[in-house]
């Protein structure tokens, strides 16, 4: 259970994330170029930031859950999940959008 616990608290982003998609998806389909583009812009500067908070040792990663990316060893939680914060934060803001415009 332990190596998972990660996997299910990234699963808690992601799946109302789909939820969202599959119930508003009339509303969110316009604006999936603008998630492809910011997944884009928030994950390379995202793998910046943790490469460099692991080499000055704000945090670390343990090696027997780490994958070889990068010149560096990531997770494959870690960069899940930076590719998760850009597509819920993108869903709610529109979904935010919709419901203050409605009201």
């Amino acid at each position: 259970m332990e190596p998972y616990r990660y996997l299910i608290w990234l699963s808690l982003t992601w799946i109302p994330t789909l939820i969202l998609w599959s119930v508003y998806r009339r509303d969110l389909r316009p604006y999936f170029k603008v998630g492809l583009y910011l997944n884009l812009l928030t994950f390379i500067p995202g793998l910046i930031w943790d490469y460099l908070a692991v080499r000055i040792g704000v945090w670390y990663f343990l090696p027997p859950f780490s994958t070889p990316l990068v010149l560096t060893y990531f997770p494959v939680e870690e960069l899940i999940l930076i590719a998760s914060v850009s597509w819920f934060v993108l869903t709610a803001t529109v979904l935010f959008k919709k419901l203050f415009k409605e009201s």
